[in-house]
């Protein structure tokens, strides 16, 4: 398990990120969804959770594995 301070590391460098090329507006989404994983969870089980994509999903998933 990560402590508090790891995962305060891992929210400011994803925050911190300035995805560029021709996937930036992919890259930010997908790193927000990360970030916000992070910092408050994702409902697994709402309607919104739904909505996302598959890849959307797996990032969150892997922030939580993280």
């Amino acid at each position: 398990m990560r402590t508090k301070q790891e995962i305060q590391t891992e929210i400011a460098t994803l925050k911190a990120l300035k995805p560029v090329g021709q996937f930036k507006i992919k890259t930010a989404s997908l790193t927000q969804i990360a970030s916000e994983e992070l910092q408050f969870g994702v409902d697994q089980s709402a309607e919104e959770w739904d909505e996302l994509s598959d890849e959307e999903q797996d990032i969150a998933q892997q922030a939580l594995i993280w």
